[in-house]
């Protein structure tokens, strides 16, 4: 019944979106009145009962209602087969075992303890709460390009579905084959095929913002936003995963992330002097200029705990998502600064590349390896072992604190 009810709320939320009008005033493209434009960095909290789910896009809600479809029809919220040692490398694996929930009593707990039916119904109403929270920060991010990014993303992941022939009725044994196959799918295929690497690409071709960050446009914003700890990433042009498949060090031509270390100031930071700790492939963990970053759109990012809250309102429970910054952003850059001289993951290391840490880094890996050794927040893909910029803003524990363009 719950199934039932979950579908059909479902195709309301994808019926408003698509038949909603648009208004040119609105900052939210897909209608009604939009999202506050404001960058909220204290403690939020997200359930059903306080959001408008017609703003809820619909390739995002696809998105996570794809990730609930996995999870089932792999069986990964079985605790039997999280425990599997074959299948603790699995990262939506991971990912489950890194919820955090509280029942209604504020005892800490995690999804493998909620049985089967409580495991669908926190399910259903995460779909929706992640989609809405997704929608939001794209659209406060003006990330727009993402959208296409889930589009393609969503069709990948239900292709390889159909492939399985998983249904309800019919669900996946063999998960890691079917892991390795969606991650083949997803990102390896293409590394074989390098003459497809459009060469002569160059950021911000397509971009609303188009040439570099005028260096006074990004110290301002830096000192005005920027803390140690927050970390820059710029993202590829379209968003496709092939375009991570790259190993030059021509500027972000297939994005790009770093963490600050130093704090910028008008009087005592020049253009010239190091601010943050990058991954290059020629360099590995290395010291970079602010120069290095004015030549593109970025995104000053954020780390946050997610937690989930099981509590009474009114006459009916509700789960609700609570986000809270991390108190002390000083223990990532703390962390990075340790990692300096490690080298760049070898070539195929690639698409595995957190396994390779913390020997070995990406520039995205090391945010993530430095986010789970300080706070136990895994900043990672729901399917692969490999870390992107993507990843990194569509993740549910970061948020954007400015978007850094002319």
């Amino acid at each position: 019944m719950k199934q039932i009810l979950f579908s059909v709320l479902c195709i309301g939320l994808l019926t408003s979106i698509l038949t909603s009008c648009s208004d040119e005033d609105v900052y939210l493209h897909n209608g009604s009145k939009g999202f506050n434009k404001d960058f909220t960095i204290n403690q939020s909290e997200t359930g059903l009962d306080n959001i408008d789910t017609s703003l809820i896009n619909a390739d995002a809600l696809k998105y996570y209602s794809l990730i609930k479809d996995v999870i089932l029809l792999t069986r990964a919220n079985e605790l039997k087969i999280a425990e599997n040692p074959n299948n603790t490398k699995i990262p939506l694996i991971e990912k489950l075992k890194d919820m955090i929930l509280f029942d209604s009593n504020d005892n800490k707990m995690s999804f493998y303890d909620l049985d089967s039916n409580e495991q669908i119904e926190f399910l259903n109403e995460w779909v929706i709460i992640q989609a809405y929270d997704l929608t939001e920060k794209i659209e406060k991010g003006e990330a727009i390009g993402l959208y296409d990014y889930l589009k393609e993303h969503n069709s990948i992941v239900t292709n390889v579905l159909k492939y399985f022939n998983a249904n309800e009725d019919n669900p996946i044994d063999n998960i890691q084959e079917f892991f390795t196959s969606l991650e083949n799918h997803l990102y390896e295929a293409p590394l074989n095929n390098t003459d497809s690497l459009p060469h002569n690409y160059k950021w911000g071709d397509g971009e609303d913002v188009n040439g570099d960050v005028d260096n006074s446009r990004l110290k301002y914003l830096l000192k005005r936003y920027g803390r140690r700890g927050d970390f820059l990433v710029t993202l590829p042009h379209n968003n496709h995963p092939w375009l991570y498949i790259n190993f030059s060090n021509e500027r972000y031509k297939v994005g790009h992330a770093a963490i600050i270390t130093q704090p910028v100031t008008d009087t005592a930071t020049s253009i010239n002097d190091t601010l943050t700790v990058e991954t290059w492939t020629g360099n590995g963990v290395c010291k970079k200029r602010i120069q290095n970053w004015n030549k593109v759109p970025s995104y000053l990012m954020g780390i946050q705990k997610v937690e989930w809250k099981w509590r009474w309102r009114g006459f009916r429970s509700w789960w609700y998502k609570v986000k809270t910054p991390v108190s002390n952003p000083n223990k990532l850059a703390n962390r990075a600064e340790q990692y300096l001289g490690h080298q760049y993951v070898y070539w195929y290391e690639f698409v595995t590349a957190k396994w390779a840490a913390p020997a070995r880094f990406t520039c995205t890996t090391l945010v993530w390896w430095s986010s789970k050794k300080e706070y136990d927040i895994n900043i990672s893909d729901w399917y692969a072992p490999l870390v992107s910029p993507t990843g990194l803003y569509l993740d549910e524990s970061t948020y954007c604190r400015v978007h850094i363009k002319n």
